[in-house]
């Protein structure tokens, strides 16, 4: 039922939704896609006939003894998980209806088998879902640290270029005596090349040597 996932389909995790792998740094992984009870159920079905579901059932819940009390040296435990996967039988039986079976000679304890199977299954079906959640969440995270710390950089870098353009500018500016933007003003109006200055960028140093300098501090402790 709906119910029993619905925690999962909030908004973070909508956010993320796609059917296609997204690339990662270079990486690819499967994003998370919104559930629903058709999804679930059908997984919830492929788990009832997964071999590594059976193993995992059998050692949990002990039946290694039972199906196969006296084994002999030839015996793997890989033919014990083969034969109870045998013996587990999921059929369809319309389109809404599904028979689950265990043949085994006690019918009580296959009665109680099959039980303990569906609801084993159930629990590691939304167990996987919260996995893969999980999964998803943890990619989107690292996703977006890398960003931020790609934004970081360049913004860093940015800066450093940005301090050293103006301590060029400073030191022009130092040169030419220009100590205050005021000063600059006048060395503009004062010259033939006042109309070419004021439809060009205005260059750094005519901000004079106080201006760059404060500016400088400022972005040095950013």
């Amino acid at each position: 039922n709906a119910k029993d996932f619905q925690s999962m389909n909030f908004v973070a995790i909508e956010r993320m939704i796609s059917n296609s792998s997204v690339l990662n740094n270079g990486k690819e992984f499967v994003s998370f896609t919104k559930l629903d009870s058709e999804k679930v159920f059908s997984k919830f079905k492929q788990n009832l006939n997964a071999r590594n579901i059976h193993k995992k059932f059998i050692n949990k819940y002990g039946l290694m003894e039972i199906l196969y009390p006296v084994p002999t040296p030839e015996t793997r435990n890989e033919d014990i998980y083969n034969s109870f996967t045998e013996i587990v039988k999921v059929e369809k039986v319309d389109e809404t209806l599904n028979k689950v079976s265990i043949e085994f000679y006690d019918a009580k304890l296959a009665a109680k088998w099959v039980n303990d199977l569906i609801e084993f299954v159930d629990k590691e079906t939304i167990a996987t879902q919260v996995k893969n959640a999980q999964n998803s969440i943890a990619n989107q995270i690292r996703e977006i640290e890398y960003k931020i710390a790609s934004k970081r950089q360049m913004a860093k870098q940015r800066r450093e270029d940005q301090v050293i353009r103006y301590y060029e500018a400073a030191k022009i500016a130092e040169h030419l005596g220009i100590k205050r933007r005021v000063e600059a003003t006048n060395i503009i109006q004062n010259t033939q090349m006042s109309v070419d200055i004021a439809s060009a960028s205005t260059p750094l140093y005519y901000l004079g040597f106080e201006a760059l300098m404060t500016e400088i501090n400022i972005l040095k402790s950013r």
